[in-house]
């Protein structure tokens, strides 16, 4: 059986943390600061154990949105 395991900096780029290990590829990170641009790599385990990882991307976090006005009917 392959898992994959997702792992993501401290938003410094320092420390990788894994925060997903298991046998789908779907996982949603929680708990991150918005504005803050955070690194993640994968990567893949069996039998013979954790493959290499993956690229390294860098994704930014949403701010959340502000001065948005309630819709109005026209």
């Amino acid at each position: 059986m392959t898992t994959y395991a997702l792992y993501v900096d401290d938003g410094f780029g320092v420390t990788f943390t894994k925060v997903f290990e298991y046998d789908y590829t779907e996982f949603l990170v929680k708990n991150l600061t918005a504005g803050i641009s955070y690194s993640f790599y994968v990567t893949a385990s069996n039998f013979n154990g954790e493959g290499p990882r993956s690229d390294i991307i860098k994704i930014k976090s949403c701010i959340p949105p502000f001065n948005v006005r309630a819709p109005v009917l026209v």
